[in-house]
């Protein structure tokens, strides 16, 4: 009779699982950036950054300048007196760099409109070392969300209630049917 119930437990616990539920998490968000210098001679700066919201990170970048694109990430990191600003160091694999400073980082991975800050400048590789440009005046713009939701990943499954209720149930039943053998034999034996 007990073999027969702890046997049942462990059949329903295996057969009735409920699937598990995947908790879909916004993970990532992609700003579009608009911006343009002081001065009327330079060209607009326009493109996209992709932002991982998790790990506090800019990810990806195609951003096109007068000075060409720029897709490949330097380096970045929190800059300002409180760390409060952060600086993207853009590259665009022919000698300049496009070091792209943004206010409040808590707004950008906060998944909010960001303003890129005036010291937002080009620098050109020399021999002598990176020169800013000169002439290319303060830099102003923003970065907006262009597409909310549109990349997300998925969490890792979390079973149901239900499932947690189920799957203990059935470690007991396994627990005690061992436990049942373990004393029967050891009665057995002792005869």
């Amino acid at each position: 009779m007990f073999r027969a119930t702890a046997a049942a437990l462990v059949m329903a616990a295996s057969l009735s699982t409920a699937p598990a539920s995947a908790v879909v998490v916004d993970t990532f968000e992609t700003y579009t950036v608009s911006g343009s210098y002081a001065n009327l001679f330079d060209p607009p700066v326009t493109g996209t950054l992709t932002v991982d919201l998790t790990t506090d990170r800019v990810t990806a970048a195609n951003i096109t300048t007068g000075f060409g694109s720029f897709t490949f990430i330097a380096g970045q990191g929190a800059i300002g007196r409180h760390g409060q600003d952060y600086v993207v160091d853009l590259n665009n694999g022919a000698g300049t760099i496009f070091d792209l400073v943004l206010d409040t980082r808590s707004t950008l991975f906060g998944g909010k409109t960001t303003t890129i800050d005036p010291r937002s400048d080009f620098f050109f590789e020399t021999f002598l070392g990176p020169i800013p440009c000169f002439t290319c005046g303060d830099f102003a713009g923003s970065l907006t969300i262009s597409d909310p939701g549109s990349t997300t990943g998925v969490s890792a499954a979390v079973p149901e209630p239900a499932t947690w209720a189920l799957m203990i149930l059935g470690f007991i039943g396994v627990g005690l049917l061992a436990y049942h053998r373990r004393s029967r034999a050891a009665t057995v034996t002792a005869s």
